[in-house]
Formats: structure tokens, sequence, C-alpha cells
């Protein structure tokens, strides 16, 4: 809509399952959470083609990505560190524990900052 700025902090999950746990999980956080707004995709592959459509929006300040690993983690890991890749944002071989994700790149500090922030 013309005239409405998009959100400086947005979630994209999977379907609207991941979007009411999301909900959940913050009403149970103890201290203030920064405002944002969850993107229910629909499916992984909308997740993962608008990963990199969402770094470019300006005005972005944080993007989180949810999505389920039920089947393999280390394939959904590869899903998500290859199109991160493929926009500049770098993440570890393997995923490791919340508290100790560094990412480098476009908006990198702030994605693991605020992946820590949701596990604490």
């Amino acid at each position: 809509m013309p005239g409405i700025d998009p959100p400086a902090r947005v979630l994209l999950v999977e379907g609207e399952s991941d979007k009411h746990v999301v909900h959940h999980l913050c009403r149970r956080q103890d201290g203030p959470m920064p405002s944002f707004r969850i993107q229910d995709k629909g499916t992984l592959g909308q997740v993962l083609d608008a990963i990199g459509p969402e770094l470019k929006v300006s005005g972005r300040r944080a993007l989180g990505i949810l999505v389920d690993a039920n089947d393999s983690l280390a394939d959904r890991w590869g899903d998500l560190s290859n199109r991160c890749r493929a926009a500049s944002i770098d993440l570890p071989r393997r995923p490791i524990g919340a508290r100790d994700l560094r990412v480098d790149g476009a908006l990198g500090s702030t994605f693991a900052t605020w992946l820590r922030s949701l596990f604490k």
C-alpha cells in the first residue's frame, strides 16, 4: 500500500502453526521484545525464495527465519545456508546453539542478536 512503510523487523515462517508458536513464545518472554511482523509464507520454498528480496527491503533492520526441520536438520540447514549465502550472509556449516550463533554479512549481527534474544 502506498504511504505505509515496511516493518523494520520481520520473521518469515512456513505456516500458520509456526506463526502461532511464535506468538505463544513471545507472550512467555519476560523482558521487552522488539516489535516485529510475522509473515506466513505458506511453504518452505516460499520462505527460501523470500530471503533475498526481504533483505533488500529499504529500512529492514532484522530478518528472522523459522522453518521446520522434521525430516533432516542437516538438509534444512543446508537449504537455509545456501539461500543466505546467495544473499551475502555466511551461516556456519552446521547449526550450533542459538546463544553462540555468529553471522557475518548484511544484517548479520542483527540477525544473530535477534535469534539469541528469542532463545534466552
